[in-house]
């Protein structure tokens, strides 16, 4: 099972700043943001049955997995990234 997600409180969204450091990007490094779903024996049958993107889907929630997206939100309410740069490399639209 998933570990329980705390906000903190009050709830802050940063922003990149820049510096020289940074190049005046407001970024420094690389962070990852992954999605990992697990081959289960269920999994492995649903695979061989050709499935559609809905069905392994639905399988990916089962697991609870953790979407590219949401960690990437998570990230966002940790100050490791920005809102704007979450939304430019996942497919969330506001």
């Amino acid at each position: 099972a998933r570990e329980k997600i705390t906000l903190p409180s009050p709830l802050f969204i940063w922003e990149p700043v820049g510096c020289p450091k940074c190049g005046s990007s407001g970024y420094k490094g690389r962070i990852g943001l992954f999605e990992i779903l697990e081959m289960t024996d269920r999994l492995a049958s649903l695979i061989i049955s050709q499935p559609t993107e809905e069905k392994l889907r639905e399988e990916s929630q089962k697991q609870e997995m953790i979407t590219m997206a949401q960690a990437g939100m998570l990230k966002v309410i940790q100050g490791e990234t920005s809102l704007a740069e979450v939304l430019r490399v996942t497919d969330i639209h506001l």
